[in-house]
């Protein structure tokens, strides 16, 4: 089985290494058509599996200061990348294209509508995996196009039951086009650091409890409820020393400022520490290490990777019963759920998560790894996705011969 699976601009890069891994050593040829990660140059150097930009690479190479400029190039890249890929696949044609994003889609003829069309004319089997049922804080407005998409294509995979249901009940999709498979989580091997060399590293003190929020810093997030119940709990409980640590890169400065701006109005700029500098991939789990509880106050998701990750660091956790998050966690078993991300709910979860004792907090943590590691492990999910692959190409192929 030839199998190549797309992310040309990289958006996804961890998940698309486990996930290419994973996948690599159960088919005959395998081909990861993505662009070097600009984060981590050589990032994928020492994979045990083949990758492609597909053409050109310049973004990751030649990295761009202006902004109008680095969008203009990235776009026109990404154009001619996917061009360059389709007469490949006119020359040599996989058995099967497994694409994990399309950034770019609009109402507008884009490259990504025209290589859509140019797969099926092939007749090259097209999955996709619908990592968000829409793009983020978005609302429904892009619905009608990705319901387009979704229709399009021959298969789609799906990380909830969530996203399931979703596709099927408000996008009109039929079962069998729809594939539930887990995603697993990232970094979890990174287990070999301890809380106190962790603490030191990072600068915090030993007395501290400290909140972690990890990941690009957007408003589906509900970082505003995080900041505003750190205030309170931190009025009711002034002798518990406090911490929030939100670490990621800002998606808008605005928004950013906003936050700045909360916490400072709030009285506890003092107790928020911006990271706002990449966090490097083999400093994840020194992060997680360092802190007490992990905060995922989530307005909507469909599956978070920063969640995976924490879970698969076996660390406490607080979130929103939404998406994935809700379909792991169960309350006071292995991770404290609160109801929404209104302040309100966000303080009460953090006052149950403060009452915990240390050990209580590690043994719900060790509870959520487990199950993430029963539930959404990569050899399992490399097994179902090889599988989807054969079953797919089967469906493709059977009208032709009867």
């Amino acid at each position: 089985m030839n199998v190549a699976v797309i992310d040309l601009l990289t958006q996804t890069p961890f998940y698309d290494r486990y996930l290419a891994e994973a996948i690599a050593r159960r088919v005959d040829q395998f081909c990861l058509y993505a662009s070097d990660f600009h984060r981590e140059p050589g990032y994928f150097n020492d994979a045990a599996f083949k990758r492609s930009t597909g053409g050109t690479d310049i973004i990751s190479r030649y990295p761009i200061r202006a902004r109008r400029v680095r969008q203009v190039v990235r776009v026109a890249e990404y154009t001619l990348n996917w061009l360059i890929l389709l007469a490949k696949f006119r020359r040599q044609r996989p058995d099967v294209v497994h694409i994990q994003w399309l950034p770019m889609l609009n109402e507008k003829v884009t490259v990504e509508n025209f290589a859509l069309s140019c797969l099926r004319r092939m007749g090259i089997p097209i999955v996709y995996t619908v990592h968000d049922y829409l793009p983020h804080d978005t609302g429904t407005r892009h619905h009608a196009v990705f319901s387009r998409l979704y229709a399009s294509v021959d298969h789609l995979v799906v990380h909830t039951a969530t996203d399931y249901r979703r596709l099927i009940e408000n996008s009109g999709v039929p079962e069998e086009k729809v594939s539930l498979i887990a995603q697993g989580p990232v970094f979890y091997e990174q287990t070999n650091v301890t809380r106190a060399e962790a603490r030191k590293t990072l600068g915090l003190d030993e007395k501290d409890v400290v909140l972690l929020m990890m990941g690009l810093i957007r408003p589906y997030k509900g970082i505003e409820g995080a900041i505003e119940a750190l205030a309170r709990v931190a009025q009711e409980r002034p002798e518990t020393s406090l911490k929030l640590i939100v670490a990621g890169s800002v998606f808008d400065r605005q928004y950013f400022q906003q936050l700045q701006a909360l916490a400072e109005k709030l009285g506890v700029a003092a107790l928020v520490r911006w990271i706002t500098d990449y966090i490097p991939s083999h400093q994840v789990g020194l992060y997680h290490a360092a802190v007490d509880v992990v905060l995922f106050p989530y307005h909507n998701i469909s599956q978070s990777a920063a969640f995976l990750t924490a879970g698969g660091l076996g660390k406490c956790t607080l979130a929103t019963p939404v998406g994935g998050l809700g379909e792991l966690i169960v309350d006071g078993e292995n991770g404290v759920q609160i109801e929404s991300a209104d302040p309100a709910a966000v303080t009460a979860g953090l006052r149950r998560c403060l009452d915990l004792t240390p050990e209580q907090r590690e043994a719900m943590g060790r509870a959520l790894r487990d199950r993430i590691q029963a539930e959404c492990g990569w050899e399992t999910i490399g097994q179902q996705t090889v599988d989807l692959y054969r079953q797919v190409i089967q469906h493709k192929r059977a009208p032709a011969s009867s």
